[in-house]
């Protein structure tokens, strides 16, 4: 209504309806299909196909194909219009994505660590790139599966130590980055239950009620109202 006072009964122009990012665009089909009690859940990553040759930091919503039983990555950002703003490829299945189109945070992780891909070409490219936001998107997928979908710029409560006090992560820390890119990479249900059990037995993985969000320069704490940790 901010947009637009009309009438809601009046047809919109798209811009005059929503905005948000692409985390936005997964979590509203998302909501939509758990309420046809359709598994749904959101995924962290990078996209192949908003930009030639460079990974961007992106959102999709994997959906559970029950005729064909295995998860399928939608991504409900792209239309006509984000086509040819960005340039996307012709025969881009928007419904169905590849794994190598959209490259889950775990497959990212796990091709930068094997040196398969150039760190550099993952990321926001316009304000850095890095194992840094792989990082970050790792532990932001993880806390997703969990029913915790936090924003593209908020900080997992693992990494909270590490930013202010610009600390290295430790090898227990980093050990357990490496586990939950091993979890999170299977897209089998069979190892659903591990990860659900990790994030209820690790507290520093929980997300409570406060995090850290940069939607400014420095990160902010943000305090979430109505907050329930899933368990």
């Amino acid at each position: 209504m901010a947009k637009d006072s009309s009438s809601l009964w009046e047809k919109r122009k798209p811009r005059k309806r929503f905005f948000g990012s692409c985390r936005d665009f997964s979590l509203m089909l998302c909501s939509i299909l758990r309420s046809k009690r359709i598994p749904s859940r959101l995924r962290c990553g990078f996209g192949s196909y908003l930009e030639s040759g460079k990974f961007w930091d992106h959102w999709a919503c994997e959906v559970w194909e029950d005729k064909e039983n295995r998860w399928i990555l939608v991504d409900p950002e792209i239309g006509q219009e984000e086509r040819q703003v960005y340039d996307v490829p012709v025969d881009l299945d928007n419904t169905d994505l590849k794994r190598e189109q959209f490259i889950v945070a775990d497959l990212a992780w796990e091709k930068c660590k094997n040196k398969r891909e150039d760190l550099s070409l993952f990321g926001p490219h316009n304000i850095g790139s890095g194992l840094p936001f792989i990082r970050s998107n790792l532990l932001l997928d993880f806390a997703a599966l969990n029913k915790v979908e936090l924003l593209p710029w908020d900080v997992h409560p693992f990494l909270n130590t590490l930013i202010l006090c610009k600390k290295e992560l430790t090898k227990e820390e980093n050990d357990l980055i490496v586990l939950l890119a091993q979890l999170t990479k299977q897209t089998s249900n069979s190892v659903f239950q591990n990860i659900r059990s990790l994030y209820g037995s690790k507290r520093s993985l929980k997300v409570d009620s406060a995090v850290l969000s940069y939607r400014t320069k420095k990160p902010t704490l943000v305090r979430l109202r109505g907050f329930k940790s899933q368990a």
